[in-house]
């Protein structure tokens, strides 16, 4: 399994197989840095499809009751984007990905800090 192939995948949103088959290819190579990045795309996109009923202007007290959102799950794949240890230079999905922990806050999301 290549990046472009898990890639490809998430972009045809079959974030489930991308996903599967990313860590598939981790564990074959844990060290791979285009694998790992093409994994921190499919969390990214996990995550931000978890909280698509999260909006970045709303605020906290507004969302308590209003969304529906499985924190479990999106610790998990924080979890395990903080894991990739990508480095610093990857800065684009750094940003995103602090934009969603900011989000996922909102939702009640207490990982963050």
């Amino acid at each position: 399994m290549t990046f472009r192939e898990i890639d490809n995948l998430r972009k045809q949103g079959r974030l489930e197989e991308a996903y599967r088959l990313a860590r598939q290819a981790l564990e074959n190579a844990p060290e791979d840095l285009w694998l790992k990045r093409g994994m921190g795309w499919v969390l990214y996109d996990l995550i931000k499809r978890e909280l698509r009923e999260v909006h970045e202007e709303e605020e906290v007290e507004q969302l308590a009751d209003t969304v529906n959102v499985n924190l479990r799950r999106v610790h998990r794949y924080f979890t395990e984007f903080r894991q990739l240890s990508l480095p610093l230079e990857d800065n684009v999905i750094r940003s995103q990905m602090l934009r969603l922990a900011v989000q996922a806050q909102k939702a009640g999301w207490k990982g963050f800090l």
